[in-house]
């Protein structure tokens, strides 16, 4: 009897993650405008706005990307593999200083 619930418990685990990583995957989706355009869940991304993607693309699970100083331009026909990382312009340029001399509220 114990083994029987074991395995139900485990049917509706399993049932449950994969409504979640289908719910995760549809938002991220909806907010590139659908379509042919994928992103596997689980990600991380920051800045979604600053991404524009053409059609078909297709972004494999484990991806980070930060896109909150920068655009990030995909075209088209582009299919990347898990664990990909982007990180564009993070840090506020100022001409003429290094970048660890930057502080405070001038970042």
């Amino acid at each position: 009897m114990k083994t029987k619930l074991y395995y139900f418990v485990g049917l509706l685990i399993s049932y449950l993650r994969k409504c979640y990583v289908f719910y995760k995957s549809t938002e991220i989706n909806a907010v590139f405008g659908g379509g042919k355009r994928k992103i596997s869940y689980p990600y991380i991304i920051e800045g979604a706005h600053n991404i524009i993607m053409d059609e078909p693309v297709s972004i494999g699970p484990g991806s980070t990307i930060y896109t909150t100083g920068a655009k990030l331009i995909v075209k088209k026909h582009v299919i990347v593999g898990p664990n990909l990382t982007i990180i564009t312009g993070d840090h506020k340029y100022i001409a003429g200083r290094w970048l660890d001399s930057v502080e405070g509220e001038e970042k």
